[in-house]
């Protein structure tokens, strides 16, 4: 099984401070692998900050990285230590890094690089320890040859690299996954969990699946919501 390959390179990159690279379609469990190496790896008991960096306004996405020091610009009558810094000790994730701006590329390649940070407005150098995750849905290789992401950048993440394959393509995952989800939700939900039933699993099996892993997770949180005994059924 390809899952199973990854899975098992995957603990034992998460025992390095290795930096690492996910790629592959939106909701294949990029998000899920990188928590997965940060949970299984030294730094598990500090923070885990997830950036998806399609979400954050282009000309803000410096100040919400590296902060920002008191009267950097109007309006900042207070310094910002940024999301990375909030990551020291652990664990960063850029979700969708393929939408950096190039100008925000070359700061956090510094950070990469040589492991500290300067606000906006700020000369000082603030030394950060975190580890680095980097995602993207993107052709990262074509990105950089369409000179729309660093080439220098590229090479410093992609030190390991794991291409996630969709769930189309290993429906012999589903069962694990389902289950995964079964008992994470009736924990998080305090809802009882008894199985899945072979009919319920052949459903699964046979759906089609554009939205990949985040598909089945949502359709598993359904499922433990409004069954009534715990098991889970068409």
């Amino acid at each position: 099984k390809v899952m199973d390959e990854i899975l098992t390179a995957v603990r034992q990159v998460a025992r390095t401070d290795t930096t690492v690279l996910l790629t592959g379609e939106t909701g294949t469990g990029k998000g899920l692998i990188a928590q997965t190496i940060h949970r299984l790896s030294d730094r598990k008991n500090k923070p885990f900050v997830h950036i998806d960096c399609s979400a954050i306004t282009p000309n803000l996405i410096e100040n919400e990285l590296f902060g920002h020091a008191k009267g950097a610009y109007t309006g900042a009558d207070e310094a910002n230590p940024g999301r990375i810094l909030q990551a020291h000790g652990g664990t960063i994730f850029l979700d969708e890094i393929s939408e950096l701006p190039l100008n925000a590329q070359a700061k956090f390649l510094t950070f990469v690089q040589e492991r500290y940070i300067i606000p906006v407005g700020s000369t000082k150098l603030t030394p950060v320890n975190a580890r680095v995750i980097a995602a993207s849905n993107r052709d990262l290789e074509n990105f950089v040859r369409e000179k729309r992401f660093r080439s220098d950048l590229f090479f410093r993440l992609n030190v390991i690299h794991f291409e996630l394959p969709s769930l189309r393509k290993r429906k012999e995952d589903i069962y694990q996954l389902a289950l995964f989800f079964c008992e994470r939700f009736s924990l998080q939900h305090q809802k009882p969990f008894s199985g899945i039933t072979p009919k319920a699993l052949e459903v699964l099996n046979n759906r089609p699946r554009s939205g990949n892993v985040r598909e089945l997770q949502n359709m598993m949180m359904r499922a433990i919501l409004f069954s009534d005994d715990g098991w889970i059924t068409p």
